[in-house]
């Protein structure tokens, strides 16, 4: 079931990408939190979410705020793929537990799971030099941000309608100055 604003945090172990196990409520404690759900980092949109968001993830600190980054790689994966200066905490999912609990959806085909502006957008991550990697997770994979408060309560949900379909980072730092 998908969280709605107003819903609280919801308490889920899972693995670092060091494979060390963390409850996301924890890590949430006392901090404005926005929660990422992504498909696996094979995906070509993927890496380009997680390098648009390093590269302007001193906006959301500087408002004393944090993002949880999951996505559906295994921690073995994700610690031989991922760059070593990311500057937020990444989690790996590769069973899709957690999408599922916050309820972040799937398209019902490949087809579906984008539009003309997804491919353009993959097409841009490509230019840049990411290539599709070895497939985990769910491969129709919505993504999806949930917005927390520093008391663990949502302020802000998106459910993605198609692969490519997140916030800016713009966005999200309005909202977090709003809470």
């Amino acid at each position: 079931m998908q969280q709605k604003v107003g819903d609280s945090i919801i308490s889920v172990k899972i693995q670092t990408t060091s494979g060390q196990n963390v409850d996301i409520q924890d890590l949430s404690k006392g901090k404005k939190t926005i929660l990422y759900l992504m498909r696996d980092y094979a995906c070509v949109l993927a890496q380009y979410d997680l390098l648009l968001l390093s590269r302007e993830y001193s906006r959301i600190t500087d408002l004393n705020a944090q993002s949880l980054f999951v996505i559906q790689t295994s921690a073995t994966t994700a610690a031989e793929c991922l760059p070593s200066e990311i500057p937020f905490t990444v989690l790996c999912d590769p069973n899709g537990l957690i999408h599922s609990i916050y309820g972040a959806g799937s398209a019902d085909t490949m087809e579906l799971l984008g539009n003309s502006i997804t491919m353009a957008r993959i097409q841009s991550a490509k230019d840049i030099g990411f290539i599709h990697g070895k497939d985990e997770g769910n491969n129709l994979q919505l993504p999806a941000v949930i917005i927390f408060d520093a008391y663990g309560i949502a302020r802000y949900t998106h459910y993605g309608k198609t692969g490519d379909d997140v916030p800016s980072v713009s966005t999200v730092v309005d909202v977090i100055k709003d809470i």
